[in-house]
């Protein structure tokens, strides 16, 4: 199945990393998106997968990210305005919002995990989906 549109999507919860939280984000998640997708003309079921990795959760451990997929095959269907075809707008909004969230990097090993995190979240929005 191919796949286009993929908003790569930050709930914030100010919890410890845990899979609770990780419940408690995803259910808020599922909550905004099935209020969108009620917008649209054609009725479809977007697949939202985790963003997960260990440098991420170190870096922003009270953020968790996920990827929506919208099938784009056998027809292309108009995202609901909240969405756009692109993960993120574009990759001054990506670059935004790591700017607000590493302001606090003092130390090599910390930039190095900051680096891998935004690079990890870049190739997430550079892949059209699973």
């Amino acid at each position: 199945m191919v796949f286009v549109l993929m908003a790569l999507f930050c709930v914030s919860d100010r919890c410890a990393h845990s899979e609770a939280s990780a419940d408690k984000s995803r259910a808020v998640l599922d909550a905004w998106l099935g209020n969108i997708m009620r917008g649209i003309a054609i009725k479809i079921e977007p697949k939202v997968i985790p963003i997960e990795d260990e440098t991420l959760q170190e870096v922003f451990p009270d953020e968790r990210f996920y990827g929506f997929y919208i099938p784009r095959w056998p027809v292309a269907i108009k995202p609901p305005k909240e969405l756009s075809y692109e993960t993120i707008r574009d990759a001054k909004t990506l670059t935004i919002f790591l700017t607000h969230k590493l302001v606090d990097i003092k130390n090599e090993p910390r930039a190095r995990a900051a680096l891998r995190a935004s690079l990890r979240l870049a190739e997430a929005g550079a892949k059209d989906g699973p």
